[in-house]
């Protein structure tokens, strides 16, 4: 369907959220759902990652916070020697540029989950999570990092990651060379185009 990812934008913009609860209520009456909040989040899910539900993701606000914790979901499965945040005390670490870590001898691979936590560093390998690029990741990404500002209970962890690939990803050489390890996928075509979209977030 050619319209999906136009209706997913529209369904993640922080502008268009409906309290959760008004949508549960309008379940509950239509289709009598004994569960409508896991009954959302699995229509949610199924609709906007394509992904099926396999989580229990507790109380949300609205579409875009069910959006936001599908990325974060943990995996048990994996297990990661050293994960890299991108602050360190009260300053922020600056990181170099991808071709600036390759030419230092730093590998780069794909993580083996989606989860934006998903990143570790272990034996000169830098390990991250894919992230799919196309003409509506910089909405999706706006959206999810003022949802973060804005509420206090919510963890700045999309935001760190946003900002660690903004550091890595300074211009298109960097981008043409994450693609070959899996974790940027290009959508736009042009590696410009994608650097400009991380560097303008």
């Amino acid at each position: 369907m050619y319209i999906r990812p136009f209706l997913v934008r529209d369904m993640v913009l922080l502008e268009n959220q409906v309290p959760l609860l008004v949508l549960t209520k309008l379940i509950e009456v239509e289709k009598g759902a004994s569960e409508p909040n896991e009954y959302l989040a699995k229509l949610v899910i199924k609709f906007v990652l394509s992904l099926p539900y396999a989580w229990k993701l507790g109380r949300c606000k609205h579409l875009l916070d069910i959006y936001r914790k599908c990325l974060l979901m943990p995996n048990t499965r994996i297990r990661h020697p050293k994960v890299i945040y991108p602050y360190d005390g009260d300053y922020i670490t600056t990181i170099p540029s991808a071709t600036e870590l390759l030419d230092a001898g730093i590998r780069f691979k794909r993580s083996k989950t989606g989860n934006l936590r998903d990143v570790s560093f272990h034996q000169n390998t830098l390990r991250l999570p894919m992230i799919f690029v196309d003409y509506e990741t910089k909405s999706i990404l706006l959206n999810l990092i003022t949802f973060e500002q804005f509420h206090v209970d919510a963890s700045p962890e999309v935001s760190s990651y946003i900002f660690f690939l903004n550091s890595l990803v300074k211009g298109s050489q960097d981008v043409s060379l994450l693609p070959s390890c899996g974790i940027i996928i290009n959508g736009l075509g042009d590696d410009e185009d994608v650097a400009e979209i991380f560097n303008l977030l």
